[in-house]
């Protein structure tokens, strides 16, 4: 059973994806709150929230999509190419240390039995495309006789896109 205070660290996390963000904002030291992050009962609350129960406005949408837009595989894997004694060349593959906030880009990552390591980050394009949407940066196309997209969103299409924005940011977490 979590404390009122280890829960609010959990949902401050769960909204912020930062350890050292969630820690202040919830009063522990970064210290105190790394060790929470090794706490199952700690680690299993955070899972458990649900999508519609993480605060989520439409600064933290925008901010994760940023995030998510920019993020490069390289920023998780380093290779290596490495020549063995026979003048073979083949290709090491290192995890690189996550920067907090930083985790929030992987869809996935798992290292298989046999060492090979799978990485895979949220969809880069469609960040890109609500993002695009929600900044308005997609003009209306030339006059060519058919039906301009409109860009002005209102309020109903403002909340389904926060909503599609929201949905890709927590699919996977």
């Amino acid at each position: 059973m979590l404390t009122e205070r280890q829960a609010r660290f959990a949902a401050a996390y769960s909204k912020l994806g930062n350890v050292s963000a969630a820690a202040k904002k919830s009063g522990y030291s970064k210290r105190r709150a790394r060790e929470l992050m090794r706490r199952k009962d700690v680690l299993a609350h955070i899972a458990s929230l649900s999508a519609e129960e993480r605060p989520c406005d439409a600064e933290t949408v925008l901010r994760m999509l940023s995030r998510i837009a920019a993020a490069d595989i390289f920023d998780f894997v380093r290779v290596e190419a490495v020549t063995d004694g026979e003048g073979k060349t083949r290709h090491d593959y290192a995890l690189r240390r996550v920067a907090p906030g930083q985790g929030a880009t992987l869809a996935e990552m798992n290292i298989a039995g046999d060492g090979s390591l799978r990485v895979r980050l949220y969809d880069k394009l469609r960040a890109l495309e609500l993002l695009g949407r929600a900044k308005r940066l997609f003009a209306a196309p030339q006059d060519t006789g058919e039906a301009a997209e409109e860009t002005e969103l209102t309020p109903a299409q403002a909340e389904e896109l926060l909503r599609d924005a929201a949905k890709l940011f927590y699919e996977y977490r």
